[in-house]
């Protein structure tokens, strides 16, 4: 599907049409839409209609740790994702939905990536067995959550490949709630599998554009809008958005002018405003391999250069895990060079503190596969040196 010559068109709001069709506030929207098939079948097939070339399946909460425990995970993954393609046909391609979980992972919170990883696994056991044509990884605010649900996806598909869509959600900081900037979010994606990136939520179109614009020229891959219906206000009680159909057109245009390949809508968005886009005719800009050095951490990246300023530290048997990592924090440069030499499981402890306090861009120099194992499990980086 990420092969097409022109824009493909997603679906847009599930939960704001949900809402009208009487998803009481509060509600858990998996359980309410198996007791009402219908509902999910009138929006889903209402998308189809407008010309929405892929729906999300409604299991962006069908996890164990947002579903009531009396629902089996995989089970109503599977039921769920059977109403879709009921609403849809074999013509639409249906993505599996993933979200985050609404718990912050450790140190944030309680929350461990290896835990996560499982949680996100089962979920996509059905998404496996089911045949889902694509797999999406939405409305995520760390990209350590993307990072394990790459992963997971990754564990149970093996060899068998199925394209993976991330969306990042962004404050008004033009950051994530954990820090990272729109390029850093990008190349992290990228390098832990996804196959096409970009936003969702958190905004209207209008004000995606400048963050569009950051990850154009470090994008090899796809890029994907599914902006908000402008604004939220409340007008008699109601939340309504400040886009009407037409001016949301406007700025998917301008979007895709400015290198989105895959549009939607997210909150307020209807089928008039997927109807609408699907009447744009923009062939897809190329995308074509970017070919620069850079060093992310999970939450800044830096690209090499003469200028920049390297620093070289090395763990040794009478360093203090936690003090040495509060020196890394505090060092004066770019980029970090770090060596290692004392006894594994200080070793161990020192990458997992690394991890939880060390923001600045690190290089690994070590070809120790122990070492490389924690790095991997640990760490959320990415490089190109």
């Amino acid at each position: 599907m990420l092969k097409e010559s022109k824009i493909i068109v997603l679906d847009g709001a599930t939960g704001t049409e949900l809402h009208k069709l009487g998803l009481p506030p509060g509600a858990c929207p998996e359980e309410w839409i198996l007791s009402h098939p219908d509902a999910i079948k009138a929006v889903q097939s209402a998308y189809k209609a407008a010309g929405s070339d892929a729906v999300y399946a409604p299991t962006f909460g069908a996890n164990r740790k947002k579903l009531p425990s009396h629902l089996d995970v995989y089970e109503t993954n599977c039921k769920l994702l059977q109403l879709c393609r009921e609403a849809v046909g074999e013509s639409v391609f249906i993505g599996g939905d993933l979200s985050p979980t609404g718990e912050l992972l450790y140190p944030m919170g309680m929350l461990q990536e290896d835990e996560l990883i499982a949680v996100y696994e089962e979920q996509i056991r059905a998404f496996y067995d089911f045949g889902v044509d694509f797999i999406v990884v939405e409305t995520m605010m760390d990209m350590r959550e993307v990072k394990c649900a790459l992963l997971a996806v990754s564990n149970v598909y093996g060899d068998k490949k199925c394209p993976v869509f991330v969306t990042v959600t962004l404050e008004e900081s033009g950051k994530m709630l954990t820090g990272t900037d729109p390029v850093t979010a990008l190349l992290l994606a990228e390098h832990y599998g996804a196959d096409a990136f970009g936003f969702n939520c958190s905004t209207g179109p209008d004000k995606m554009i400048p963050y569009l614009d950051e990850i154009v020229p470090y994008a090899s891959i796809p890029l994907i809008a599914k902006p908000n219906a402008g604004l939220p206000r409340e007008v008699d009680g109601k939340t309504v958005f400040s886009m009407n159909e037409k001016e949301f057109q406007k700025y998917i245009r301008l979007l895709i002018e400015h290198g989105a390949d895959i549009v939607g809508g997210c909150c307020g968005t209807s089928p008039e405003y997927i109807k609408e886009l699907a009447a744009l005719k923009i062939p897809v800009m190329p995308v074509r391999k970017k070919n620069f050095s850079f060093v992310s951490s999970g939450r800044k990246t830096v690209f090499p250069d003469e200028t920049t300023k390297f620093s070289d530290f090395c763990f040794t048997k009478d360093s203090d895990p936690m003090d040495f990592c509060y020196d890394l924090q505090d060092a004066v440069c770019d980029v970090i060079r770090l060596k290692f030499s004392a006894e594994s499981e200080a070793i161990e402890e020192c990458i997992k503190n690394i991890a939880e306090t060390v923001t600045t861009p690190i290089l690994f120099d070590t070809q120790d596969e122990e070492i490389l194992t924690w790095i991997h499990r640990y760490i959320t980086a990415a490089w190109r040196i």
